[in-house]
């Protein structure tokens, strides 16, 4: 059987495996090969291993409960609505507190309600995984684009998401850009 295992390989094959034997890391062609099939067999069966973890999860995700897309709707109402509510009283908020990124709302309170995965979210916005993730560890702003994505994907416009955002990054620029050496103009 050996010779017929011999007769398949090419010519590189051979050379590298005979290569193998001279420097002295195998007793025999035979050996290598024995060495190579073993390795594969390791390889493939890591493989299947991982696929039958990908398995796994896929089933268990697929028999978790899912929610209507009104139901979506509902909870994302529901959050924005108390967010709202809060954000209503921040003209009485204390100044030296800084607003809320509109990432850190996307990742304690709406993502969590949707119930979906990060990829899945991203693919729905049509962006990438990665960008949004840069938004949810607050990053990256949220910028006009994104921020029609999300008014359209939780049903409450752009113009909360750009406010949200615009009130960050004002409040991080007014302690970060030195504005001593400007003076304030007055009309007559």
């Amino acid at each position: 059987m050996t010779g017929n295992l011999l007769a398949g390989l090419t010519k590189d094959q051979l050379a590298f495996a005979r290569s193998l034997v001279d420097s002295g890391r195998y007793s025999s062609v035979e050996d290598v090969l024995q060495a190579g099939l073993e390795l594969l067999h390791e390889e493939i069966e890591g493989e299947i291993g991982a696929m039958e973890t990908l398995r796994a999860t896929i089933e268990s995700r697929l028999k978790r409960p899912t929610i209507s897309t009104e139901e979506m709707e509902t909870r994302v109402a529901a959050i924005v609505a108390g967010k709202r509510q809060t954000v209503s009283v921040s003209a009485m908020r204390d100044p030296n507190r800084c607003p809320i990124h509109p990432g850190a709302l996307l990742r304690d309170d709406l993502l969590p309600a949707i119930g979906k995965p990060t990829s899945e979210i991203a693919n729905l916005l049509g962006i990438s995984r990665q960008d949004l993730d840069e938004i949810l560890r607050e990053e990256s702003p949220v910028s006009v684009a994104v921020a029609v994505r999300f008014g359209k994907m939780f049903g409450n416009g752009p113009l909360m998401w750009i406010g949200m955002q615009a009130a960050y990054d004002v409040w991080h620029a007014v302690r970060e850009v030195d504005v001593s050496g400007i003076p304030t103009l007055r009309g007559d």
